[in-house]
């Protein structure tokens, strides 16, 4: 089986952290960050100019934002990942939101 794609949007503290972990353990890893600088803690990763097309890239996508409405956004605007995700493509929040 080939290794899953991982895609992670929001480059913080706690997105950093994982994507530092996920690029340790071999994972091919795209990333987005609203920060195009923030990206740069992280490399070996892809830098993908939007959240559409970190899902175009991804089997598994996880976000990492800050609210509610930056999940909305990312998730279902025009460029969001469910207008790049294929069948079968798994997203993963874990922003700080409110229930």
């Amino acid at each position: 089986m080939a290794q899953q794609r991982i895609g992670l949007i929001g480059l913080g503290s706690m997105g950093r952290g994982m994507g530092g972990n996920l690029l340790k353990h071999g994972f091919p890893l795209t990333v987005y960050d609203v920060n195009p600088d923030a990206a740069e803690s992280l490399p070996g990763a892809m830098v993908a100019l939007t959240p559409r097309a970190v899902a175009e890239r991804s089997d598994i996508v996880i976000t990492v934002l800050p609210d509610g409405p930056d999940v909305e956004a990312a998730a279902l605007g025009p460029d969001g990942i469910a207008a790049g995700a294929r069948p079968g493509t798994l997203l993963v929040d874990c922003s700080t939101v409110s229930p």
